[in-house]
């Protein structure tokens, strides 16, 4: 009789936890963080697409001389190249690739 008594008190105990903590975590946020937000301007807004194997950079240019502003371009990736592990390169305005 004891032993069930002490489920039923552990049972509410974790339960009444379990309500308070998804409260709290329901609870909304008063006021948000400030901050700060840096978008630096575009200097050189002509990318260029290639292609990459592995860590190699392969001569194959897909397109040049576009307008990275439009957001997207359209490149054909010629047949004839075996295996995988192949990458399209962006090149943009910071001269890194991604």
């Amino acid at each position: 009789m004891r032993s069930l008594r002490a489920s039923y008190i552990l049972l509410f105990v974790l339960a009444f936890f379990s309500v308070l903590f998804q409260l709290a975590s329901a609870a909304p946020v008063t006021e948000l963080e400030k901050r700060d937000v840096y978008s630096p301007p575009v200097l050189y807004p002509i990318g260029l697409i290639y292609l990459r194997k592995g860590l190699i950079a392969t001569s194959l240019i897909l397109a040049d001389g576009f307008d990275i502003m439009l957001g997207r371009t359209e490149v054909t990736v010629p047949w004839g190249f075996e295996g995988d592990n192949y990458s399209v390169v962006l090149m943009g305005d910071s001269a890194n690739w991604s």
